[in-house]
């Protein structure tokens, strides 16, 4: 009995040795696959999170800028006063009920002129908000 069981004990833990190294070299070829996977990928997924990145920030301080400056430019005007000169200098645009009680000024030239809306040279701005 003692024989045997000594015999059971090392085929048990010949089984396992080459059960554990089969698992080791499998485990090892993975992490091998795995890395080259990773590696092959990681310097285009880096170089795109770079630029999100830098793009998001460009137009997060763009925003910024931007809202400052409309809170600025409605601190600074009077509506009712803006309103009130529109409707005087663009009265000929506009239907004749808009124009009630207007002072229909003929010398002031309304935005809506051709030549005062679209510039002869127009600026066109490209998305980090630098004229192009």
């Amino acid at each position: 009995a003692f024989v045997a069981n000594n015999l059971y004990s090392m085929a048990y833990n010949h089984a396992y040795q080459d059960g554990s190294r089969l698992l080791v070299e499998g485990t090892d070829a993975f992490n091998l696959k795995r890395r080259d996977a990773c590696n092959s990928r990681y310097t285009t997924s880096a170089a795109l999170q770079n630029n999100m990145t830098s793009n998001f920030a460009t137009y997060s301080a763009f925003r910024d800028e931007t809202s400052t400056s409309v809170d600025r430019v409605e601190r600074c005007i009077d509506k009712r006063e803006l309103h009130s000169e529109f409707r005087d200098r663009c009265c000929a645009y506009m239907s004749d009920s808009d124009c009630e009680g207007s002072a229909k000024a003929s010398n002031m030239a309304c935005p809506f002129d051709d030549g005062l809306l679209y510039s002869r040279n127009p600026v066109i701005y490209g998305p980090d908000g630098l004229a192009l």
